[in-house]
């Protein structure tokens, strides 16, 4: 009976230790169960972190590739639009130096400066005279450097012996005879044909120099006097203020000079840097002068001309010009900045002086000449 007990008690310690045996294995079964699923969930969300990571490279590379393939698209379209700009503009300035060419003068329109070897002694000469009256004094005191830069150009007799100042003011008259030494000098002025006058010109209250006046009018009339009687015409301060015919006046002058005959013309410039500063600024008229005379009866200026102009114009009377040049008028600054501005645009920058000053000669027989210029008169 002990030995039966002994059995049961030995068997249910056996038991309850292998319960014990497999509580515990169990429970550490369970705890290696929590292990490895928690490192599975660490690894699951370091793999998550890491696909996450991952993502978010692969996305920024993609970002950046796509930023860099717009960046490079971007500056491809902006050099094609630059290159195109390049383009146009170099089309437009081809456009415009074509242009340019049309307007620019010919090589035998380079200015051609008079020589001045005598300038000083006219400028003696002329303060010398005695003024007629108040208005006379103002007017050579003003126009005193052009009417000595004018004579320095006149050449002296050859032919005949023989000048002939148009709109004769009897201060340019007298130096002819008294400096020039022309044997017979004539003047005319703007009027009705008729009996002649007698003017004369003094220095310090004693005469140097008479002549006859004839009055006439350029434009319209033939001049009193026969065929090559002169060998020097001067026209100066005169065909800007004609009205209806300068043509008439210029082959009229042909007509009156000596076989190779010098005419002297003095005008305005018209495309002058003073006249182009007008017109830019519209602050005035493009003419060097364009007021109306209130006490005088003389014309205002009618038309001023280019040189390219007047070049024409002695052209188409046949003559050939050895002078053709501008000045700056003393006062007129214009070409401070309208000089720099031709030169930027690549404009001519030569005859842009406000006064022009020319010397034709009589060119030879027999004479070709255009009555009417289409760009001066109506067709």
């Amino acid at each position: 009976m002990a030995g039966q007990f002994s059995v049961v008690v030995t068997a249910g310690l056996i038991t309850a230790f292998a319960l014990l045996l497999a509580l515990l294995f169990a429970k550490r079964l369970r705890f290696w169960k929590e292990q490895i699923l928690l490192k599975i969930a660490i690894t699951d969300s370091n793999n998550a972190i890491a696909h996450e990571a991952t993502r978010v490279q692969v996305l920024q590379k993609i970002a950046t590739a796509e930023l860099d393939n717009a960046t490079a698209h971007e500056v491809t379209r902006a050099q094609i639009q630059s290159a195109e700009q390049k383009l146009s503009d170099l089309e437009q300035q081809i456009r415009f130096s074509e242009e340019i060419d049309k307007i620019r003068p010919p090589a035998s329109m380079r200015e051609q400066v008079a020589p001045n070897d005598r300038y000083e002694e006219y400028i003696q000469f002329l303060n010398s005279l005695d003024p007629p009256n108040e208005a006379a004094r103002r007017y050579l005191e003003i126009h005193l450097h052009r009417t000595a830069r004018t004579l320095a150009m006149a050449p002296p007799p050859s032919t005949t012996g023989r000048a002939l100042e148009l709109g004769a003011y009897m201060q340019m008259t007298p130096a002819l005879s008294c400096c020039l030494g022309y044997r017979e000098v004539r003047a005319a002025y703007r009027g009705s044909p008729g009996p002649l006058h007698t003017q004369s010109a003094s220095a310090g209250g004693k005469e140097v120099f008479r002549c006859d006046i004839d009055l006439f009018d350029a434009e319209r009339d033939r001049f009193p006097y026969p065929d090559e009687h002169f060998d020097l015409v001067l026209a100066c301060e005169l065909i800007e203020h004609l009205v209806l015919d300068p043509m008439q006046m210029l082959l009229e002058c042909r007509r009156v000079l000596a076989k190779a005959g010098a005419l002297l013309i003095t005008t305005p410039n018209i495309a002058s840097h003073s006249s182009l500063a007008r017109l830019l600024t519209a602050s005035g008229n493009p003419q060097i002068y364009s007021l109306y005379p209130v006490a005088s009866s003389e014309n205002t200026h009618v038309r001023e001309y280019t040189p390219g102009e007047l070049a024409q114009m002695l052209a188409a009377a046949a003559f050939r010009i050895e002078f053709l040049f501008t000045e700056k008028i003393c006062g007129y600054n214009s070409d401070e900045w309208t000089g720099p501005l031709l030169s930027h645009l690549g404009l001519p920058t030569e005859f842009r002086g406000e006064q022009i000053y020319c010397l034709a000669r009589k060119s030879g027989e027999p004479a070709v000449v255009e009555r009417r210029p289409a760009f001066l008169y109506e067709q």
